[in-house]
């Protein structure tokens, strides 16, 4: 990864010569800095340091401002002893530095202060402030967490994968207009994962059948012929049944392929579009693209124990496009991959994916805007090892391969065919 990708790229600036008020203290594993207002309070604040750690000067300087306003304020370790980023260290190592230290992954040590926080200062407020590194700790914690009555996100990076938005408290984002890190594209455009215009729905009577394997149900389309070639198709958040996707199945299968399109969901509602959005993020809970592989370990048996298949590729719609990103970085079973409109989370280290990967783009598609399309194909020319492309159809909006008839939108009709055309292809030039 080239440092200019690199999150929190920037000098350390001017180091305080400043010691602070307060004290260290130990709270099970977690050392922390706290400092006391002159009177009592039952107000709290938890400052979240940025990749410099919670030593450095600064860091107190703000905690003690914070406290000299009528709170008690702590700053936790949050990275647990670990050593901070210091200005001497290499950005190509940052990658490998950042794995350890998820601000994503800070929700012990925060159960851990709330709880010292309530018994040692009879806190009943608590809110929580966070610079940088800890702006996207912040963030994460405000999302989760309602024990905190509010929040201040100090140039916290938002990550573009994010899919919820939902606080659970009044929070605060600072930015600063000519951060190099954060562009003003981002801080203005909130990411969304789709829950997408469903489209023109197929008036179509599939050609393949329904089966039960193991926990989970699927459909099974093969051709006319024998073959032990294989095609995965991994449905959308619409789910395994939507006619649109079983008219691609049998367009896969009509190919030369056994297609097979499981259900995901294991049963579970797929999202409708008369669904209330703010319940979105509950919905994805129980049903993340990443969290597959059991379904996936049953697939390959059935596949080949009753189809007698030895070479399997994968296509994915949307949801199921995250999902074929994630098997292309995970399983070298598969021949070829094709992802169709799938959010990709650019803040993930890997993306060196182990078998070849095709990914289909709308231009105008508003949920995966193409600044994000350009790190994505950047990501992959500087990790990626294997053949991939990243092809961007002009005009087209999110879902136009397989929610779109092409009789009804006779402008879109050569897009929508040559992105069908360039998957096929792609299957058939690696398995």
């Amino acid at each position: 990864m080239a440092s200019g990708d690199l999150p929190f790229q920037y000098d350390i600036g001017r180091r305080r010569n400043y010691e602070g008020r307060g004290q260290e203290v130990q709270i099970q594993n977690i050392k922390a800095y706290v400092c006391q207002p002159a009177s009592d309070t039952n107000k709290a604040v938890i400052l979240v340091h940025d990749i410099f750690g919670w030593q450095f000067p600064d860091t107190r300087y703000v905690a003690d401002i914070i406290a000299s306003n009528g709170y008690t304020i702590i700053c936790p370790d949050f990275f647990l002893g670990k050593v901070p980023w210091t200005p001497n260290d290499h950005w190509q190592n940052f990658g490998d530095w950042l794995k350890d230290r998820d601000p994503m992954k800070v929700d012990k040590t925060v159960d851990t202060v709330l709880k010292y926080l309530k018994e040692q200062y009879n806190a009943i407020k608590i809110g929580i402030v966070g610079f940088s590194w800890g702006g996207m700790a912040v963030h994460h914690v405000m999302l989760t967490n309602p024990e905190l009555k509010a929040g201040v996100s100090l140039y916290g990076i938002i990550r573009d994968s994010e899919t919820r938005y939902n606080l659970l408290n009044p929070t605060f984002f600072i930015f600063g207009e000519k951060d190099h890190t954060i562009s003003l594209k981002q801080m203005a455009e909130k990411p969304k994962f789709c829950p997408c215009d469903l489209g023109d729905v197929f008036d179509y009577q599939p050609l393949g059948y329904e089966v039960s394997i193991e926990h989970i149900k699927a459909y099974v389309k093969k051709p006319s012929f024998h073959t032990n070639a294989a095609v995965l198709v991994i449905h959308d958040i619409f789910g395994w049944q939507l006619p649109n996707l079983r008219y691609i199945a049998d367009l896969v299968a009509s190919s030369g392929y056994i297609t097979i399109c499981p259900d995901f969901f294991k049963g579970g509602d797929p999202w409708k579009p008369s669904n209330d959005i703010s319940q979105l993020n509950e919905w994805l809970k129980t049903r993340d693209p990443k969290n597959i592989d059991r379904e996936i370990g049953v697939v390959l048996k059935y596949l080949k124990e009753e189809c007698n298949v030895t070479r399997i590729g994968v296509i994915g719609f949307c949801w199921g496009g995250s999902a074929v990103h994630h098997l292309m970085l995970n399983y070298f079973i598969f021949s070829a991959g094709v992802s169709i409109y799938g959010v990709v989370n650019l803040m993930e280290d890997n993306f060196n994916l182990k078998n070849p990967t095709y990914f289909i783009v709308a231009e105008k598609d508003e949920y995966i805007p193409l600044d994000q399309i350009t790190q994505l194909t950047k990501k992959l020319e500087q990790q990626c090892k294997v053949d991939f492309e990243v092809k961007i159809y002009p005009g087209q909006t999110h879902g136009f391969v397989h929610r779109k008839k092409e009789d009804i939108n006779p402008q879109d009709k050569p897009y929508i065919e040559e992105a069908r055309k360039d998957m096929l292809a792609w299957l058939c030039k690696y398995i």
